[in-house]
């Protein structure tokens, strides 16, 4: 009977955790994520050196992420050339410089070469009227890159095992996580209508649209989880709310941390659904 219960736990691309690592949260928004980062805190992974402590992810690294994702946005809306759909930011830059993409291996740490090489071409192969301002955008993409690579050199120095959660990450990054130490990603899967009805209540939208924008970021964050190679744990939100101490123990093991009994109490007991000051702190009129 066990081997037929549903814990609504589990692991793509399984691999054992080494001593270095950086565990990786994404999610759609409002899926869990601050629920599972706040867990991976309170059983000793740092997840930030400037912590937001209503939603527990690092102010630098979402600031970092934004940025990012910002600068391929409007490189799009200048009429760049753009590879194929779904082609994640660092992926941009390599196609746009003509190059296949790189197997993992041989991608790490060239983040900051391929901006470079990006305002080069820009400055010589862009329409007239917009080369001022994709070369501006390709340097202020250097800048962040450098930001990121800064922020992977200090933490990794600081902490062997670290972490830090960005929901929509999945949108940015590669597959193969460039340029983080070791990467492995806990991903939580929240029922849509929840998710919906969590943007209607705190964000002031329109219920069905808010619902086929959980549809289609589950859809797309589902679609980044199969492309990646890294080892990958899927959680249930709303099974770990009914299963608090299956949660704790899964991701405890997945992360390669050794629980005693009342620091895994302690974490069982962070398992809820929203707070108090997330509620008051996530919500788009805060009072």
């Amino acid at each position: 009977m066990h081997d037929l219960q549903n814990h609504g736990t589990a692991i793509i691309n399984p691999a054992p955790c080494g001593v270095e690592a950086t565990i990786i949260v994404l999610g759609a928004p409002r899926s869990g994520t601050s629920m599972v980062s706040k867990a991976l805190n309170t059983m000793g992974i740092p997840m930030g050196m400037f912590m937001d402590d209503a939603v527990f992810e690092d102010r630098q690294i979402a600031g970092i992420v934004t940025e990012l994702d910002d600068i391929a946005k409007r490189l799009k809306a200048l009429g760049t050339p753009q590879p194929p759909a779904g082609k994640r930011f660092s992926e941009r830059m390599l196609a746009m410089m003509g190059h296949e993409i790189a197997k993992p291996a041989e991608q790490i740490q060239r983040s900051i070469a391929i901006v470079r090489a990006l305002v080069k071409d820009m400055r010589t192969a862009t329409k007239p009227q917009n080369d001022d301002d994709r070369a501006a955008l390709a340097e202020r993409g250097e800048v962040v890159l450098k930001k990121l690579n800064q922020f992977v050199s200090r933490s990794n120095e600081s902490n062997r095992k670290w972490g830090f959660k960005r929901p929509s990450a999945y949108e940015t990054f590669t597959p193969d996580l460039t340029p983080f130490r070791n990467p492995r990603l806990i991903v939580p899967f929240r029922d849509p209508v929840a998710i919906a009805m969590r943007n209607v209540i705190s964000m002031e939208f329109k219920l069905m649209p808010a619902l086929g924008l959980a549809i289609e970021q589950t859809r797309r964050l589902a679609a980044f989880v199969q492309s990646t190679k890294v080892p990958v744990l899927l959680v249930s939100y709303e099974k770990a709310l009914l299963d608090p101490a299956h949660f704790v123990t899964a991701t405890a093991e997945f992360c390669g941390v050794e629980l005693n009994e009342v620091i895994r109490r302690t974490v069982s007991a962070t398992i809820a659904n929203g707070d108090e000051t997330y509620l008051q702190q996530s919500r788009l009129n805060k009072t």
